[in-house]
C-alpha cells in the first residue's frame, strides 16, 4: 500500500532509526539504531541489511504503487503479530488473529487498524493475520497520519523480512534484526525513523566519535638460539704423564706413565701403568715391581672416585 511524505515526528527524539538508500530506484538499503546520551549520538543496532518496495522509495507516494515513503515519522503506539510473545513490554500489543484487517477502505477508516468478525472481508485492505512470514512482529510508522488523506497511502510498517527481497512499501529487516530493534524502542524517548536516499539521510549529529582502534602489542625480544651441542656433555681431558720420584744410577732409569682419571661419562677401567726398566737386575728391578704394584692398587681406587663424582650431578 502506499502514503505521502508526512514528517509528523516527536520534537526532542532521543532515539532515532535511519533507514537509507543507495538511490530512489534501490530495493534495498540499511538500517541503522541510533541512541542519544552524553551530547551526542551512539550506534547501538545495526547497519542492518533493509528490504523497501518493490519499486525502490519515493517522495510523494501513492496507493499502490510499490514505493517506500521517504520523510520522517514516528512509531504507532501498539505493536503487532502473529506471534503470541510481545516484543516490547513497553508497547500495547495486540496478537493478531481472524477478523484483523488494515483498512484500505476510503472512508472514515482509511489507514487504521479494524477488527471484525471472522469470515468478513474488507475491500481494499489487509488481513493482517494471514502475513505469518512478514508479520511475526511489526511495528506501524505514522505514514499519512494525522492528517490522514485518503489515497496518500496506507499499512507502512518495519516488519519481518522475506525470500522475495522486497515490499509492497514497508521496511523489513531480517527477524533477529526487527526483534533486537522493537525490543530497543521506547515512547518515552519519542523515537523516530527517518527514511530516505544516502544524499538525503546520514547519521544524526553530533555523532559520537568511535572508539580508538587498540593499539598492537609490542613486539617481542628476540630470543637468543639454543646451544647445539649434545646435552650433558662433558669435558673429557687427555692423560697426563706423571713422572714418580725414584732412586737412578748412572747405569738405570725407570719411567712409570699413569693413565688420567676415567671420563665421568664412562665406567673407570684398570688404569695401565707401562714401565721400562734397565736390563740390569738386583736393586732397579726391585723398585720397578714395587711401581707396578702400587700402581695397581691406584688404579681401583681412581675409579671408584670418578662414580663418585658422576653419581652426584643432576641430570
Amino acid at each position: 500500500m502506499g502514503g505521502s511524505a508526512n514528517t509528523s515526528a516527536a520534537e526532542s527524539p532521543t532515539q532515532q532509526v535511519v533507514v537509507t538508500a543507495p538511490s530512489y530506484a534501490s530495493t534495498s538499503g540499511t538500517l541503522t539504531a541510533y541512541q542519544y546520551s552524553d551530547g551526542a549520538w551512539h550506534v547501538v543496532l545495526g547497519p542492518f541489511r533493509a528490504q523497501f518496495g518493490r519499486h525502490g522509495l519515493s517522495d510523494n507516494r501513492s496507493e499502490g504503487d510499490g514505493t517506500t515513503p521517504t520523510g520522517t515519522y514516528g512509531f504507532g503506539s501498539t505493536m503487532y503479530g502473529v506471534a503470541a510473545g510481545a516484543p516490547n513490554p513497553r508497547y500495547a500489543y495486540h496478537h493478531l488473529g481472524c477478523g484483523d484487517w488494515w483498512s484500505g477502505v476510503r472512508d472514515s477508516t482509511y489507514n487504521t487498524f479494524q477488527q471484525i468478525p471472522c469470515g468478513q472481508t474488507m475491500d481494499s485492505s489487509e488481513a493482517l493475520w494471514e502475513q505469518t512470514t512478514a508479520y511475526q512482529h511489526f511495528a506501524v510508522i505514522t505514514f499519512n497520519m494525522d492528517p490522514t488523506v485518503i489515497g496518500r497511502g496506507s499499512a507502512i510498517f518495519l516488519h519481518d523480512a522475506t525470500a522475495s527481497g522486497t515490499t509492497a512499501g514497508c521496511m523489513a529487516v531480517a527477524p533477529s534484526a526487527l526483534d533486537a530493534v522493537l525490543g530497543w524502542l521506547d515512547p518515552a524517548q519519542d523515537p523516530v525513523i527517518r527514511i530516505g536516499t544516502s544524499s538525503q539521510v546520514g547519521p544524526p549529529a553530533p555523532l559520537a566519535a568511535s572508539p580508538a582502534p587498540p593499539r598492537p602489542a609490542p613486539p617481542r625480544p628476540a630470543r637468543l638460539p639454543a646451544p647445539t651441542g649434545p646435552p650433558n656433555s662433558r669435558v673429557v681431558r687427555p692423560p697426563t704423564t706423571v713422572r714418580p720420584s725414584s732412586t737412578t744410577s748412572s747405569t738405570e732409569a725407570t719411567t712409570t706413565t699413569v693413565a688420567a682419571p676415567p671420563s665421568t661419562t664412562a665406567l673407570a677401567t684398570p688404569a695401565i701403568v707401562p714401565i721400562r726398566s734397565a736390563t740390569s737386575g738386583g736393586r732397579s728391578g726391585k723398585t720397578a715391581l714395587a711401581m707396578l704394584a702400587a700402581g695397581l692398587m691406584v688404579a681401583p681406587l681412581v675409579g671408584v672416585a670418578a662414580l663418585s663424582r658422576r653419581a652426584g650431578r643432576c641430570s
